[in-house]
């Protein structure tokens, strides 16, 4: 419109300047004729070029919807701004105060596996008669979690709290971790409440990052679980070292006069000989254009158990139990490769048994990735628990992990081959392997998983 306007103007000076009328009247009509069938070209020219520029009502109802979209996220901004609040997603949703003294951080776990299990001639469950399937196979949510985590009172004053559904009946349960915890400066903080004992690397690594679909039987046996009680922790920038007073292995959600643990104490020390930052050790992957990692860490677990809390057959009933563990270990990260290795220890005192039981066990385990989103793992555990009556744990383990987005969001697939009858004292149906019949070996166990966090 601005156009026609010029136009318009400068038609009207020109015909305004030129005083000098043609002599011949006919002559000026025939001029002023054409000149204002000109003037219609050129107007109605530009009145199509201004009409295809107009919106039509689709477009404006658009556009009208969008504003009042803006207008409501500022309102709700401007509430957040009013009542001191800020609010986003940062490695999971989080509100706080704008001044950073009250924090609530919300995050989740999901995990989704199917497990086939092959045996040959598998003994029957008790107070069962009659053959038990070869081939067992099925779905099962193997974790589903949610965290909440943060500050309160100032950012020193930290907590975390856990929630999780129990796979086998559904019920929400308190989960691993549920403390509240104090940065006193310089390294140091202090913690009381649930968590894990800080002792054997695979169970120290989260379930949210390991690198096969789940750990390992030989930290099942050897692990001190979760417990309850205090932790004292330090962190520089290449070593770290944990100290706990603890209620004693597996003592997760234990009362306080529960018939258990007489005291544990249970510790760990890491050096990060290579490496940016801690962070880069939190999983076993070697993620391809990451740099060189190297970890070296040991750790220590000593309790004296209540009399009578022994489990047969390791353990005789109505026995007092001392038990030391003792762990080293060693994970090196290149770009594109990983490698890491565990050795355990464990020496059992049996009050009115004579001798000790020595036990060992060691692992191996590594990836290798074949393109960005696409690496091979492979395992082998080996365990003995020093008793004639069980035998050894000998496992290899190998599988293939796809990464949609890092350990968000990814699909994660393995097979496992024993090479010796799995003892009830090493078969664990959390990790898909069942308890084998006398000399019966070659136990097959197939996983697939697909984890979601958020």
């Amino acid at each position: 419109m601005h156009t026609l306007t010029a136009l318009l103007m400068s038609i009207a000076t020109a015909n305004a300047t030129d005083t000098a009328p043609p002599a011949d009247s006919t002559q000026l009509i025939k001029e002023l004729q054409d000149q204002v069938q000109r003037l219609k070209e050129q107007v109605d020219a530009l009145t199509a070029q201004s009409d295809d520029n107009w919106l039509t009502q689709q477009r404006a109802d658009e556009i009208r919807g969008l504003v009042q979209d803006v207008l409501a996220d500022a309102d709700t901004r401007a509430s957040l701004l009013e009542s001191g609040a800020v609010a986003g997603y940062d490695k999971g949703f989080f509100v706080g105060s704008s001044d950073g003294n009250f924090l609530l951080k919300v995050a989740g776990q999901m995990q989704v596996r199917f497990v086939y299990n092959h045996q040959d001639n598998p003994p029957p469950p008790p107070f069962v008669i009659g053959d038990v399937d070869d081939n067992r196979y099925g779905f099962e949510i193997r974790r589903a979690k949610l965290f909440l985590s943060g500050n309160i009172v100032d950012p020193s004053w930290e907590y975390q709290f856990e929630i999780e559904a129990d796979r086998s009946t559904g019920t929400v349960v308190t989960g691993e971790f549920v403390y509240i915890q104090k940065d006193l400066g310089n390294g140091w903080k202090i913690r009381a409440g649930q968590f894990k004992p800080p002792y054997l690397r695979e169970e120290f690594v989260s379930s949210r990052r390991l690198m096969l679909v789940e750990r390992s039987l030989l930290n099942s046996q050897f692990t001190a679980g979760i417990s309850q009680g205090v932790w004292l922790s330090y962190e520089a920038d290449q070593w770290r070292a944990y100290a706990t007073f603890n209620d004693g292995n597996n003592t997760r959600s234990a009362p306080w006069n529960a018939q258990d643990t007489e005291y544990a104490l249970t510790g760990r020390a890491e050096w990060l000989a290579a490496g940016p930052d801690w962070k880069a050790v939190d999983d076993y992957d070697g993620w391809r254009n990451s740099e060189t990692s190297v970890l070296l860490g040991a750790g220590v677990d000593y309790q004296n158990d209540e009399y009578g809390t022994g489990v047969p057959p390791i353990i005789p009933n109505n026995a007092e139990v001392n038990n030391l563990g003792v762990t080293f270990d060693a994970t090196l990260k290149l770009s594109g490769f990983s490698i890491a290795g565990e050795f355990i220890y464990r020496n059992l005192e049996i009050n009115g048994t004579p001798g000790a039981l020595d036990q060992l066990g060691f692992l191996i385990q590594g990836g290798f990735f074949l393109a960005e989103d696409l690496e091979t793992v492979a395992r082998y555990e080996w365990g003995d628990l020093d008793n004639p009556t069980i035998d050894d744990l000998s496992i290899v383990t190998v599988g293939i992990n796809k990464y949609y987005s890092g350990h968000n969001l990814k699909w994660q697939n393995d097979i496992g081959y024993s090479f010796e009858p799995v003892s009830s004292s090493w078969a664990q149906t959390s990790a898909g392997w069942r308890t084998d019949a006398p000399g019966e070996d070659g136990q097959i166990v197939i996983r697939s998983q697909l984890q979601l966090l958020f």
